[in-house]
């Protein structure tokens, strides 16, 4: 009776990770479009409005309601304690501060990062030029991670079984 029981939960254990694992793969798309679409709302503040930057991401962060938009209120946040530091400097802290929380990747992180180094160091157009080549990497990242999603998730749920039924086997 208590080997069927520690099997059974072995069983539920390992699918549950295996599901996990497909979720996980299947919230970074969503993610990567809710970074778009933040992007591009700064970018329409920063080509029509006259906000300074912190107030441009409070606004964003305002406007949506998810993780990203976190990371807008503490960019906002830093932007607006700048101690003498730069606009770089202050969105690198919110991003590694807020990262880790989010299923982006490296890659995201490092786009990101990028056009950290140009908002408020050079004039509108160029800014709006660097926005809209960050808005474009994160569409094909996202479309990328689509295709992983595809790719790996149906595999991360069979594992899940698989790896259960195999540990169970072995215990038999």
């Amino acid at each position: 009776m208590i080997k069927w029981i520690g099997a059974m939960l072995i069983f539920g254990s390992s699918t549950w990770i295996g599901l996990q694992q497909a979720k996980q793969l299947a919230k970074r798309p969503l993610e990567i479009r809710q970074l778009r679409t933040c992007l591009s709302l700064l970018e329409t503040d920063i080509s029509y409005g006259t906000k300074p930057l912190a107030d441009a991401c409070l606004d964003i962060a305002s406007r949506e309601d998810h993780l990203i938009s976190t990371l807008f209120a503490e960019m906002s946040k830093y932007l607006s304690d700048l101690n003498g530091q730069s606009t770089f400097t202050c969105i690198q802290a919110a991003v590694d501060q807020v990262w880790p929380e989010t299923v982006m990747g490296s890659t995201e992180k490092r786009i990101l990062l990028d056009l950290a180094k140009v908002l408020g160091a050079s004039d509108r157009e160029n800014q709006l030029s660097h926005l809209t080549i960050a808005i474009k990497s994160l569409e094909a990242q996202e479309e990328y991670a689509k295709a992983e999603q595809l790719r790996y998730s149906k595999m991360y749920r069979t594992i899940g079984v698989l790896a259960g039924t195999l540990i169970i086997l072995l215990m038999i």
